[in-house]
């Protein structure tokens, strides 16, 4: 706005004493160049707004014919779940029909399938799958991007699409678990720490420290 009435000011001075009786300092002139450069560009920008919107109209009849074979898209939503009291979660988030206790913290980018259950006061951080037929227990850590697997590929390849081919995975109290942990069906005692990285392939019956591919116990707690 100072601008502007500058300029106003300057024209007004020119229309009254004539152009050839009128010096510009510099401050005048660089304030004027100012004005006209903005205004340029927002012309600019307008126009070339306009060519965007204008050039390539597509109607929702043409849609199909620009896209034949859209797919089925779906959003990541929290639907049907069941949630303790005090529970916090960090979206983006896709969970769906499964059971997390209170105190509870879920990470972003972390998907909680159906029938899956969650202990309370345990944390979930991002990124980490836990598939249907999970249940973790209660005051336990899962670290970032831990998958968990409910399918053994016994046949050679995934399972068919029934959940009867699926096998649980049973974990127990203050269970700790290392970033980008694999655990496949097992069960998992209290008290048990699983190192960053191993792969969980069998039982752990025994509390402790367990490590590596596949994870064998360290030492004790």
């Amino acid at each position: 706005m100072t601008r502007k009435l500058r300029i106003w000011k300057i024209t007004a001075n020119r229309q009254n004493y004539g152009s050839d009786n009128l010096s510009l300092s510099n401050n005048e002139r660089s304030s004027i160049r100012a004005v006209a450069t903005s205004y340029c560009w927002a012309l600019l920008l307008s126009y070339l707004k306009s060519l965007t919107y204008n050039a390539f109209p597509v109607t929702a009849n043409q849609r199909s014919t620009i896209m034949p074979n859209r797919p089925n898209i779906h959003t990541a939503q929290i639907k049907h779940v069941s949630f303790g009291k005090n529970v916090t979660v960090v979206e983006p988030v896709n969970l769906y029909g499964c059971s997390i206790g209170d105190d509870a913290f879920v990470g972003p980018f972390v998907e909680i399938q159906a029938d899956a259950n969650i202990g309370a006061k345990t944390r979930i951080q991002s990124h980490s799958f836990i598939c249907e037929f999970v249940t973790i227990g209660d005051d336990c850590f899962i670290g970032h991007g831990v998958m968990f697997i409910n399918d053994r590929f016994e046949n050679g390849g995934p399972a068919p699409r029934d959940r009867s081919h699926l096998v649980p995975t049973k974990i127990g109290d203050q269970v700790s678990i290392g970033s980008n942990a694999t655990i496949l069906p097992v069960n998992i005692c209290d008290r048990v720490v699983i190192g960053a990285g191993a792969v969980v392939t069998k039982d752990i019956d025994q509390p402790g420290i367990y490590a590596g591919n596949p994870a064998r116990k360290l030492r004790d707690c």
